[in-house]
């Protein structure tokens, strides 16, 4: 099952699909009721994300260096 976090971020990416979010943006548009964690909370979240996608998880793509986006196919 999806979380609420999973979730935010999820409709972030979606709401920016293509558009590379670095673990700043991310944070501070998912986090941002608790910018006091680490930036390494999104990986983890993007982690749990595509374990819960499944077959559709191959579509949020880590672009390194820079951060993550979610793309058509």
């Amino acid at each position: 099952d999806i979380n609420s976090r999973e979730y935010f971020l999820l409709l972030y990416l979606l709401e920016n699909k293509e558009a590379v979010l670095t673990r700043k943006a991310i944070l501070e548009n998912v986090w941002s009721d608790d910018l006091d964690v680490s930036d390494r909370i999104v990986d983890s979240t993007i982690k749990r994300l595509r374990d819960c996608l499944g077959e559709a998880a191959g579509q949020i793509k880590t672009v390194i260096g820079r951060g993550y986006k979610i793309t058509e196919k």
